[in-house]
């Protein structure tokens, strides 16, 4: 029991970083490229052959369990000037509309019920700024976005005003400024030096939310079958889940064979029961017990010990998992961590293993039922 419980509280351990990381509900969208047999896209340039215009991000909306999407602009050669220092930071174009959707809560925990007028800051972006963050959060900034031509370097400013700092999320976003689609889309086409219909020729990336998350699959597939492709945290977590489950197989297979072990214990113990009350079986006969009553009573002994013992194997194990746990954390903390729950038991797990020691009693006891039911009553008592 304390080796697949081990396994299920690496399994819910991981689970719950994961699911603090990020939502496991939004998957990442991006464009699809029908590759022919042999080559290998790396993102040279190609136009994709499923771009996520404008009617693509239409038609996701209408995907049975989308909640929201927003197409996603990130702007990268820009910087915040601030008395004559300059700090690189990432600025994120997203659809103000459908933060709320997203998540996306102010650092006092309070939901964004309408459109901001100004940007939103990350809760790492003060971090490296020193006294410059108290001028951040007050409200205008400039910021300094620079493109290199084939002579020259260029730069042109832009002017933003601060809503608010967002709340920490613990992904990419914590160290990026949120701002609306249009100005990243102006933003990224200055900086570009390009002419981009983002409408017609498609964004690079687009953030679906899912409403639950038991239709995350189905939303994943549905894309996929566009053309799509998908990433998500959930995809990663689905696959150490099944590393997990392999790992507790394994685990619970190894506490088998102990249990096959303890098998051959209990048909020794009734091998020898029969032995010594082999005189008690023949008078039973006598006196008129049938063989069905004499092998019920061996099969009933047999169960009863396998009962017993998985009782006694529970507690044992229970202990022994605490003993565990309290060891790890004494090491975990020392190093820094926090606390963790390494041993998880489902009680779901309990009844198995009371089942299955029932089980493995009940059949060790059959050959040893058989033998005292077959005993010849005169041999029997005259046995020493």
């Amino acid at each position: 029991m304390t080796m697949v419980s081990l396994g299920v509280g690496l399994q819910d351990n991981v689970t719950r970083e994961f699911s603090q990381l990020a939502d496991l509900q939004v998957l990442e969208v991006m464009p699809g490229y029908s590759l022919t047999e042999g080559q290998l896209f790396f993102g040279g340039g190609s136009q994709p052959d499923y771009p996520l215009d404008s009617k693509a991000i239409r038609d996701i909306k209408r995907i049975e369990g989308v909640e929201a999407v927003s197409p996603m602009v990130q702007v990268y050669m820009a910087s915040i000037e601030i008395r004559g220092q300059s700090f690189h930071v990432d600025f994120v174009g997203m659809d103000f509309l459908s933060l709320r959707e997203f998540g996306i809560r102010l650092e006092d925990g309070r939901e964004i019920d309408r459109q901001p007028r100004g940007v939103l800051i990350g809760s790492k972006v003060h971090e490296s700024m020193g006294q410059a963050k108290t001028l951040l959060e007050r409200g205008s900034f400039q910021v300094n976005v620079t493109r290199f031509n084939e002579t020259e370097e260029e730069s042109k400013n832009f002017r933003m005003t601060s809503s608010g700092t967002l709340e920490e999320r613990g992904d990419s976003n914590d160290y990026s400024i949120l701002i609306p689609l249009e100005m990243a889309e102006e933003m990224y086409l200055w900086s570009m030096g390009e002419e981009i219909n983002f409408s017609r020729d498609g964004y690079d990336r687009v953030q679906v939310k899912v409403t639950t998350a038991q239709e995350v699959d189905y939303v994943t597939e549905e894309l996929q079958s566009r053309g799509f492709f998908i990433f998500s945290l959930k995809q990663i977590l689905d696959s150490m889940n099944t590393i997990f489950r392999i790992l507790q197989i394994l685990l619970g297979s190894i506490g088998a064979i102990a249990l096959v072990v303890a098998s051959l214990g209990i048909v020794n113990t009734m091998l020898m029961s029969i032995y010594e009350r082999t005189r008690e079986i023949g008078v039973m006969k006598v006196v008129g017990a049938s063989l069905n009553d004499i092998r019920n009573m061996f099969i009933l002994e047999a169960l009863a010990i396998g009962l017993i013992g998985g009782f006694a194997g529970v507690f044992c194990g229970w202990i022994f998992g605490q003993i565990i746990n309290f060891g790890a954390n004494i090491y975990i903390t020392s190093q820094g961590g926090d606390s963790i729950q390494l041993i998880s038991t489902p009680p779901g797990l309990v009844v198995f293993i009371l089942i299955f020691a029932v089980v493995v009693g009940m059949g060790s006891g059959l050959y040893p039922a058989i033998k005292a039911m077959k005993l010849s009553p005169l041999e029997a008592i005259r046995h020493d």
